[in-house]
């Protein structure tokens, strides 16, 4: 699909998507709809750079060998690191999950796998669905049990934020324990607290715990949703959707009334039309493309530039996102300061002593400092753009 940007650019984003879409097709690339072409020098360059950035190049070199596409050197070596960088992490967590899963089932510690943990299955081999850290949940009252049980088979317990403990094994290996599934955002909040309504057993008697398909599915949109909304998401969760799609039966009745009740049932319905359009051939409208070249932009992560467009464009320009930053809403206050969800009263408080902490720690005012000069970076046109994108997402 084109974005509208150079040739060479839209020849190396669309020779990505289609090499993905081989890596997801069973049948040979003639059944698949895709005929490759060579590309140039500077396409090749351009294809690498940003498969890397998406976290994607260890499919890149299998798809074009598949395809009967030679790949140039030094790119072949390139992407050949990446593979055997795939294969290590692959090897990682396949370890790591095995060793959390019998220390917290020892401890009698219901716990549920996330995103990456449970989506590698679904890949053609589990290898190919890469990931930098490992997403468990636990109950919220558990938590000090499974942090303990962790700690116990060699784990180091790190920093806790509003939604999760880091955890990192002795092979260096970054375990989210999370006792909330919260995105600090109270229309996905309020469904996402009843993830325990919508598990069960694997197994009777296990503690291995998995979500129904339509709550898993509503999970992995109301996540993609947060990260759209601070810059980006990048192409992957694109692909778990498409395989989750393909693979589970998912309740359609109940992911609509979840995505009904988090206010993202446009949203939704635009991440199933711009994966089908990129993974089974569907065709694209204008949002779509649109999208696409957000997505492209921001990496894996997203970027800050986009994420302060999305934030002026949500909260009515420079003023709307001053007055947000100085008075920022309270579940996001009470998730920066725990103490405030039982004493709500103290909220003018804690909000003055958030100007204190950014106005004299150090590297609080250089973020903040960084924040104001990005947002005057971002241009007004590229604000009422995104403006009007994530109006007709309904974020």
């Amino acid at each position: 699909m084109s974005t509208g940007t150079a040739n060479y650019e839209v020849r190396a984003e669309e020779r990505l998507i289609e090499l993905l879409r081989l890596t997801l097709t069973p049948e040979d690339s003639a059944a698949a709809g895709i005929t490759l072409t060579p590309l140039s020098e500077r396409e090749e360059e351009r294809l690498y750079h940003i498969s890397k950035s998406l976290d994607l190049a260890h499919l890149v070199l299998p798809a074009a060998e598949r395809a009967g596409l030679a790949v140039p050197s030094p790119y072949d070596e390139k992407y050949q690191k990446q593979i055997f960088l795939a294969l290590y992490r692959d090897e990682r967590m396949t370890k790591a999950l095995a060793r959390v899963g019998d220390a917290l089932a020892a401890a009698g510690i219901a716990y549920l796998p996330l995103k990456g943990a449970v989506m590698r299955n679904l890949y053609p081999e589990t290898w190919q669905r890469t990931s930098c850290d490992m997403d468990i949940l636990v109950r919220e009252e558990e938590l000090p049990a499974a942090i303990v049980a962790l700690e116990a088979v060699g784990y180091k317990c790190g920093k806790k934020i509003f939604h999760d403990v880091h955890m990192e094994s002795e092979d260096g290996l970054l375990l989210e324990l999370h006792f909330s599934l919260a995105e600090a955002s109270e229309k996905l909040d309020v469904v996402l607290d009843r993830v325990w309504d919508y598990a069960a057993p694997e197994k009777e008697g296990s503690f291995l715990y998995r979500m129904t398909p339509a709550f898993f599915l509503f999970h992995l949109l109301a996540h993609m949703s947060h990260h759209f909304a601070v810059g980006g998401c990048g192409v992957r969760p694109f692909i778990d959707v498409y395989l989750y799609r393909r693979a589970a039966e998912v309740d359609e009745a109940v992911l609509s009334a979840l995505l009904s009740d988090a206010s993202l049932t446009k949203f939704a319905e635009a991440v199933f039309r711009l994966s089908d359009a990129w993974f089974a051939g569907a065709p694209a409208d204008d949002l779509c493309r649109r999208m696409e070249a957000f997505l492209f932009r921001g990496g894996a992560y997203g970027t800050k530039q986009q994420e302060m467009a999305v934030n002026r464009a949500k909260k009515g320009g420079r003023i709307g996102f001053i007055f947000r930053r100085l008075f920022p809403p309270f579940r996001m206050l009470s998730n920066r300061y725990p103490v405030l969800k039982k004493h709500p009263w103290l909220a003018p408080v804690f909000c003055v002593w958030r100007w204190i902490e950014t106005l004299f720690g150090t590297e609080a005012r250089r973020r903040t400092l960084r924040s104001w000069q990005i947002m005057n970076e971002v241009k007004g046109e590229t604000v009422d753009d995104t403006k009007d994108m994530i109006e007709k997402l309904g974020l």
